[in-house]
């Protein structure tokens, strides 16, 4: 299955959602959304990804936030282990689409741990879309290395070097 690109306006805002709705999503997101980013193979850059794992059972809902944003892939998990129940995944990698989520979350916020998350996360797909010619590799290195490990809900992240810590402290992503 996949998302349809239409239903947007000239501002980049999806017309099957009003604030009811993106004040929800910002909350299921803060329970339920993950940003991350991927290095893949053969790729020198980062690609930074949105996704909500769900039971296959809530799959409506899933379907709901696709059709409503306009955004992402569905995709159908098996489950693995015994006991486990098969999942569904919305997954956003569209550069496009992750503009449009940017905009939703900056509008209505993330009001839990997992804004986060979305402040280095979003840096992360605004340097990733500047010039490849002036990019910060460094930066953006950084950024995919700090998403790995905000992760952890404890107050601290283990492993993490003190002048990474440092530097969140500076941004204001401070673990403490």
């Amino acid at each position: 299955m996949t998302g349809s690109r239409e239903g947007w306006g000239a501002v980049n805002e999806p017309r099957k959602t009003d604030s009811g709705f993106c004040d929800w999503f910002a909350g299921f997101v803060a329970a339920d959304g993950c940003f991350y980013s991927v290095l893949e193979k053969g790729s020198s850059w980062p690609q930074p990804r949105f996704m909500i794992h769900l039971r296959d059972d809530d799959l409506d809902i899933i379907l709901e936030i696709q059709d409503r944003l306009g955004v992402g892939r569905i995709y159908s998990k098996p489950s693995y282990r015994k006991g486990d129940s098969p999942a569904v995944q919305l997954q956003v990698a569209h550069s496009d689409d992750l503009i449009k989520l940017i905009a939703i979350f900056d509008k209505y916020p993330i009001r839990a741990k997992k804004q986060r998350d979305y402040v280095i996360w979003r840096e992360l797909v605004s340097l990733l879309r500047s010039n490849r010619d002036t990019r910060d590799r460094e930066r953006i290195q950084y950024l995919h290395r700090k998403l790995r490990f905000i992760k952890q809900y404890d107050s601290e992240a283990v492993g993490l070097p003190e002048f990474e810590r440092q530097g969140m402290e500076q941004l204001g992503l401070g673990l403490t």
